[in-house]
C-alpha cells in the first residue's frame, strides 16, 4: 500500500528562543506540536507527518546575514561544520521522507543546521581555527 507523506518545515528556531523573533519562534515551534498531533490523529490513513528543521540556510529568507560582512561568515563559522547551508543540504532529507524507506519515522524532526544544536562552539576551541 502506497503511504502519503506530509512534510512539515519548522526551523532550529523551533527549539530556542532567539532575539527579536517571538512570532517566528512561535510559530515555528508549533510546526512541531503540529507535526506530532497530526501524527497521532492520522493514525490508521497511511500518512506519516515528519518536520525538517533547517538551520543557517543560505537563502532569499537569510540573504542578508549570509551576505553581512560583519556577521555572515562568522555565523557560517559557529556551525560544526563551518559553513552556511545550501538549499542542496536539505533535499536529501525531504527526498528520504518521501520515500518509502522513511515509512516507520512519523511525527519525527530532523535537524539540518550543520551541528549547530548539537554544540555551542566558541571561536577558537576548534583546531581548525
Amino acid at each position: 500500500m502506497v503511504k502519503e507523506k506530509i512534510i512539515n518545515f519548522g526551523s532550529i528556531a523551533s527549539f530556542m528562543g532567539r532575539p527579536d523573533r517571538v512570532g517566528y519562534v512561535a510559530a515555528k515551534s508549533g510546526v512541531l506540536g503540529l507535526t506530532r498531533a497530526l501524527s497521532v490523529d492520522l493514525t490508521g490513513k497511511n500518512i506519516n507527518v515528519n518536520t525538517i528543521c533547517p538551520g543557517l540556510i543560505s537563502t532569499p529568507f537569510n540573504q542578508k546575514y549570509a551576505e553581512d560582512p560583519k556577521h555572515g561568515e562568522a555565523w557560517g563559522k559557529e556551525t560544526v561544520v563551518g559553513r552556511w547551508g545550501q538549499p542542496k543540504d536539505i533535499v536529501g532529507a525531504a527526498v528520504f521522507l518521501s520515500s518509502d524507506e522513511s515509512d516507520f519515522i512519523n511525527g519525527s524532526e530532523i535537524k539540518i543546521d550543520g551541528g549547530w544544536l548539537s554544540s555551542k562552539v566558541r571561536r577558537g576551541e576548534l583546531d581548525n581555527e
